[in-house]
């Protein structure tokens, strides 16, 4: 921009100021030239809270902190004041509450927490950052609020000198190298959908190590939350790093830390800022930041570009991430071709032509030979764009209309295995053109997400692909992160929450297919607070509460896992609310989704040990579900939901543990029933893997229900159909040694229980190198080694029906020792509790058989004050009370006693 350009700009801008609305508004509109109508427009228009670019900036230096109370805040004293800024006052200080000291810093935040919904925003921030771990950014610690209301943070006490005082002198490669590190930890937080927003020199500190600490990502704004992202909001920026968009009070993005740090570099390579900013008036502020471009750092020709293409006024026209930004660096270094190209002459020559069209065009109505050049040019991009439409209407096509006409087809595996090859070569071929389109790159998000779908989305047909799917999830959470969604008013900007969301959630579960709990938590975290939000809306759509819905189960799911099953009970009686509200408002389409959330509400409840009301909520699902197969018998989806809400409502009544609920014949008729519909679904597409594995496990749980009803030769039957079914139908993944184990180990004890003890023997023989074979397959080796236990369970039993209990006695040991070690680490998992008192009560078989009737007491009487000890700590159930009375028995009967 020419110095006569901004002097235009300025004298409308000076013109306008002082106006009305209306009067500025029919001022803007006399202005001819678009480029300047757009500048002054930028200046004229106030931010969403009504807050200038000049109070923003000058706000640190209005707002003082509140009193802090004898020089403490909670178990820490401050020691001194390190600084005071725009994001508040930062001390020194030390934990002295008498368990441990600890040298810290505290910055008292300078942010208006006196609404609910602000306070809740804190805490939430605080929590998503308190996991944000990386060897040189600072990590959060604690934090809180001071007696009279003032948020705090506490964080690593980094003792270091800024980024431009501790590197001055060092030669360029090692400057360089470490601009790599910081930009590497810049990276991990936008993985983990983070910006920091305020990037600079005096934000990163170098030990005296030489070792780069980033600071003040604790006040940092959450990518996956709803704050308001402008220039007024929760933070101040630092004019001479701030990014043109950041300025202008638009969208923050991570190109907006791109930015800051081609800044940031700028300065370390050269010792001055390329450019800088004297004064708080906003129109200093727009001209410099905006409207200036930066000269040349004039440090070698690629870092020049490459510095400059990181700073460019256009965040679509930077790097598309800081590890690229980062990568072209390395490039550099290495003498290989960069990303970074100067400014084009096409590019400089459409700008020229944007600015001034309308001279432009006044002159070339003389020139009938540039006419018609200019045609041909635009019969050339109308043909081109005619190829693109198509490319973009075939993708659309074969993702989501052909998808959802063959999605509950039955046979339609190989057909998928087409339509995902094909589309995946339609949006590879949109993806290079979707830059600089927010609406393409969002559909072209989706259409990733929805590939990764078919590709490997647990709990519908899919091709068992789940890195293939992970590789495609990745690519939309990219593309959504470089568009961004800012307030949540728009249409555009809820949509891409909601596929933000969407293929979140669908990463989470195929994470959890792949064993890999931490990064599906972290994944089902993140799309559970950002849809928190949209389900929060006075008036949210069908497709907000669907998505809100899917993400609380996802995270409700993940922590089935955790000992206490209070808060993925809590979650799942929300996701069922929320399913309901979505019949509601979407109409019974949504019903599948209702019916669904009933069996997962109903599995925590059984896990908890709440087997009645988990009851409850099985038969619930199945009266949605039910009718729905009725009116739709072909309908995959439903097929399946019906399968595992059979399977586990089945499972409460055969288990004779309960016995207000107990009974054996309900459960072998929904067992019965269950096979029948996997049968249908198998006979329709044999080659779908989740079907095959559905039919192996309806077998084994049939094999099951006969071996409790004393049908032990149908149990060998039906275990041997399943194992014969698993090795016809070539079953893959991971698990399917699993499956196989426990089949085998049902039917030792079928065996043990006809007297063939030679068979029950290599049956479990078989089984635990079956077990053997899944070292690193599993999720975890506590999996591992409680299969191994549950082998050595099984061994005494044969054992016992063999009549050799010192034999059984060893088996038992052994079982116990495993079971005993995990019970120490989880006293609060209900089902560890059960294996324990299984093992209790196997040790008193095995004492009676030896005729030691006093150990027999003292394992039943182990037996009941572990279910006793349950009811003083936890919730009492059923289960609980009949394992009190059945030990209580027991020890009445005793011959010991009776005496």
């Amino acid at each position: 921009m020419t110095q006569d350009q901004w002097a235009i700009i300025k004298g409308h801008f000076d013109a306008l100021s002082e106006l009305s609305l209306n009067e500025q508004t029919a001022g803007l509109a006399a202005i001819v030239d678009d480029q300047i109508r757009h500048e002054v427009a930028l200046l004229l228009r106030p931010s969403e809270d009504t807050a200038t670019i000049a109070e923003t900036v000058s706000i640190g230096a209005r707002m003082e902190p509140k009193s802090i109370t004898d020089q403490r805040v909670g178990p820490y004293r401050l020691v001194r004041r390190q600084g005071q800024g725009g994001q508040g006052a930062v001390f020194e200080a030390v934990r002295d509450d008498g368990t441990f000291q600890q040298r810290v810093a505290i910055k008292m935040v300078k942010w208006d927490v006196d609404s609910d919904a602000a306070r809740d925003q804190f805490r939430h921030e605080r929590q998503m950052l308190a996991g944000l771990e990386h060897p040189h950014i600072a990590r959060l610690l604690d934090g809180g609020e001071t007696a009279d209301g003032t948020p705090y943070l506490v964080m690593e006490y980094v003792d270091g000198v800024p980024l431009t005082a501790a590197t001055r002198g060092w030669p360029l490669k090692r400057k360089l190298a470490i601009f790599v590190e910081i930009a590497a930890a810049v990276s991990f937080a936008h993985r983990n959908l983070i910006v920091h927003r305020d990037l600079k020199p005096a934000n990163i500190l170098v030990t005296k190590d030489g070792v780069p600490k980033l600071l003040d990502f604790g006040i940092a704004k959450l990518l996956d939350t709803n704050a308001q992202q402008t220039v007024t909001g929760f933070q101040a920026l630092t004019p001479e790093y701030a990014s043109p968009e950041q300025v202008r009070g638009e969208l923050i993005t991570t190109a907006s830390d791109v930015y800051s740090l081609g800044v940031v570099l700028y300065e370390l390579l050269t010792n001055h800022r390329p450019y800088e900013v004297r004064t708080t008036s906003p129109m200093e502020i727009h001209r410099a930041v905006c409207l200036t471009e930066p000269p040349a750092p004039k440090v070698s020709g690629d870092l020049d570009n490459i510095i400059l293409m990181a700073m460019r006024k256009e965040p679509a026209r930077r790097y598309q991430s800081v590890e690229q930004f980062a990568k072209d660096i390395d490039r550099s270094l290495n003498n290989l071709p960069v990303l970074a190209r100067p400014d084009t002459l096409p590019y400089r020559t459409g700008k020229f032509f944007r600015r001034h069209w309308v001279a432009i065009a006044s002159v070339s109505v003389a020139s009938l030979g540039l006419i018609t050049g200019t045609i041909l040019a635009v019969r050339q991009a109308q043909r081109a764009e005619h190829r693109f439409l198509q490319v973009r209407t075939m993708a659309h096509k074969f993702l989501f209309d052909f998808q959802d006409d063959i999605e509950n087809i039955p046979g339609a595996t190989k057909a998928r295995e087409h339509m995902v090859a094909t589309a995946r070569e339609y949006l590879d071929s949109l993806a290079a053109e979707a830059t600089g389109d927010p609406d393409l790159q969002i559909e072209l998000a989706t259409s990733y997400m929805r590939l990764a779908v078919i590709q490997g989305k647990p709990f519908r047909a899919n091709l068992q692909q789940p890195q293939e799917a992970l590789n495609n999830l990745g690519k939309a959470i990219s593309i959504l992160q470089t568009v961004g969604y800012g307030g949540r008013a728009s249409a555009r900007n809820r949509k891409v929450m909601r596929v933000l969301v969407e293929s979140q959630g669908e990463r989470s579960w195929v994470y959890q297919t792949l064993g890999k709990r931490g990064e599906a938590l972290q994944n089902a975290q993140q799309a559970a607070a950002l849809a928190a939000v949209l389900a929060a809306d006075p008036a949210p759509t069908p497709e907000d509460l669907r998505a809100a819905y899917l993400a609380e189960s996802a995270l409700s799911d993940l922590k089935m896992i955790e000992p206490s099953k209070k808060e993925s009970i809590a979650g799942f009686k929300r996701a069922n609310e929320l399913a309901k509200r979505l019949i509601v408002t979407g109409g019974p389409v949504w019903k599948v989704e209702y019916g669904g959330s009933f069996n997962k509400l109903g599995r925590a409840l059984e896990e908890a040990g709440e087997q009645t009301q988990a009851l409850d909520a099985f038969l619930a699902g199945l009266r949605v579900m039910e009718p729905l197969r009725q009116s739709d018998p072909s309908n995959i989806v439903i097929g399946r939901h019906l399968v595992a809400l059979m399977e586990n409502t089945g499972n409460i009544y055969w288990n004779n543990a309960v016995p207000s609920v107990n009974n054996p014949a309900k459960g072998f008729e929904y067992a019965t029933r269950m096979k029948v519909i996997v049968e249908q679904m198998h006979a329709a597409d044999p080659s779908d893997q989740s079907v095959i594995h559905d039919m192996v496990d309806v077998l084994g749980r049939l094999a099951a229900l006969a071996q409790n009803s004393n049908h032990s030769q149908e149990g060998i039957a039906l275990n041997r159909r399943a194992l014969d079914f698993s090795d016809a139908k070539q079953l893959e993944s991971a698990d399917r040694d699993y499956g196989r184990s426990t089949l085998l180990m049902q039917m030792a004890i079928c065996y043990a229980t006809t007297g063939n003890i030679a068979k029950a023997r290599r049956s479990l023989h078989e089984s635990e190198e079956l077990i053997r074979r899944q070292v690193g397959k599993l999720s975890g080796q506590s999996a591992m080694e409680r299969n191994l236990a549950v082998v050595r369970y099984w061994e005494a039993e044969v054992a016992l029906a063999d009549k050799k209990p010192n034999v059984a006695a060893t088996a038992a040991q052994s079982f116990m020792k495993t079971t005993e070690e995990t019970f120490a680490k989880e006293p609060s998992s209900f089902y560890v509790r059960y294996d324990l008192s299984a093992g209790y009560e196997l040790l008193a078989k095995v004492a009676a058989a030896r005729g030691d009737e006093a150990s027999r007491q003292k394992y039943q009487m182990k037996r009941l004050h572990l279910w006793k000890d349950w009811d003083a700590h936890f919730v009492p159930n059923p289960f609980s009370k009949w394992q009190q009375a059945e030990a209580m028995t027991s020890l009445t009967n005793s011959p010991v006693t009776a005496n």
